[in-house]
């Protein structure tokens, strides 16, 4: 049944993509307000992977269990969350620090700072090979699983987890290289 309604979706059936929704719906909810214990994002969860779902609908396989790419989205949407608060808060000490450090009186030497940050990231970036750079610009920019990724870019997800285990040494090293740690840990935590 299921199969037969993944079909449908790939071709852009609306009517079918709300029958899954009724079929998961409650299931991806309770699992969501578990991790989160809250039901605000437990119901923000829910409308992102059926977002997801829909955006990456024409690359879903019939033959594969719908409800466990469900579950490995929120999951997912789930820990990009943790990360990208882990990430906020660690800009948030950064730019604390430079608050109170005696040569940054003004807003406008903080901006330069965290631009000069920014320009580091991305000048470690420029360290890795192009397939890596798109593969860990998807995952930690764009927030997608590896197995969306995969289906994506028509690549296994083990090839997906190769790559990005690879442009994760690389960016460690060039991070470390010039102190941003807290930059390193958002991404690995």
């Amino acid at each position: 049944m299921n199969e037969d309604y993944i079909r449908n979706l790939q071709k852009g059936s609306y009517s079918d993509f709300n029958k899954l929704y009724d079929l998961y719906a409650s299931r991806l909810y309770g699992f969501a307000y578990n991790l989160t214990h809250s039901s605000d994002m437990a119901e923000e969860i829910v409308q992102e992977v059926f977002l997801k779902v829909w955006q990456i609908r024409e690359h879903l396989s019939p033959d594969s269990s719908f409800h466990s790419l469900l579950f490995t989205i929120a999951k997912n949407k789930f820990l990009n969350s943790l990360r990208r608060q882990i990430l906020l808060y660690s800009y948030d000490e950064y730019a604390a620090q430079l608050d109170s450090a005696p040569y940054a009186e003004n807003m406008v030497e903080n901006d330069v700072a965290y631009k000069e940050l920014n320009e580091k990231i991305i000048w470690a970036k420029q360290k890795l090979t192009p397939r890596q750079k798109e593969i860990f610009e998807m995952s930690k920019e764009k927030n997608l699983s590896n197995q969306e990724i995969a289906a994506l870019l028509n690549i296994s997800e083990q090839s997906v987890r190769n790559q990005l285990s690879c442009a994760l040494k690389v960016m460690k090293e060039e991070l470390i290289k010039i102190g941003l740690y807290l930059v390193l840990y958002a991404w690995i935590g």
